[in-house]
């Protein structure tokens, strides 16, 4: 992995978490570095090749109150849903509990370039990325 300002601990719990997808027809969780068969199906099922997870809850892992959390995120679906179809809910759970679950987007057909710069502009350390072969990798913002 590239260097970066994000710590190493942080990186970590990244690593770590699962990445819950709601979909209409299934869920699935995604983990960094393993391929995920259910996205694949979707992949083939929509015509897609390209995926990213994205939240805009506490800004450089800093826990923010309810309210602002929402609010970000509903200015980030504001931004997603017009652009793309296939929009789903989603959240990144700690598998120990330790962080609180964070409602997040799963996007089809997003590209890697416009997912970091959404990323960016919405203040986190990461996104997940998923080409086509449906393995998510993280993709470190500072």
């Amino acid at each position: 992995m590239a260097q970066s300002d994000v710590p190493a601990e942080k990186i970590a719990a990244f690593m770590k978490t699962n990445y819950i997808v709601l979909t209409e027809q299934q869920d699935f969780t995604l983990r960094i570095g393993n391929r995920s068969p259910a996205l694949s199906a979707l992949y083939k099922k929509t015509n897609t090749t390209w995926s990213a997870f994205i939240t805009a809850y506490n800004p450089l892992s800093s826990l923010q109150d309810h309210d602002t959390n929402e609010a970000a995120n509903k200015r980030l679906f504001d931004k997603l849903s017009p652009l793309y179809r296939h929009v789903f809910q989603g959240n990144g759970a700690d598998p120990k509990g330790l962080w609180p679950p964070e409602p997040s987007f799963f996007v089809l057909g997003i590209d890697l370039v416009p997912a970091k710069l959404l990323g960016e502009q919405f203040r986190q350390d990461a996104i997940i990325w998923v080409d086509s072969d449906a393995i998510p990798q993280l993709i470190l913002l500072r």
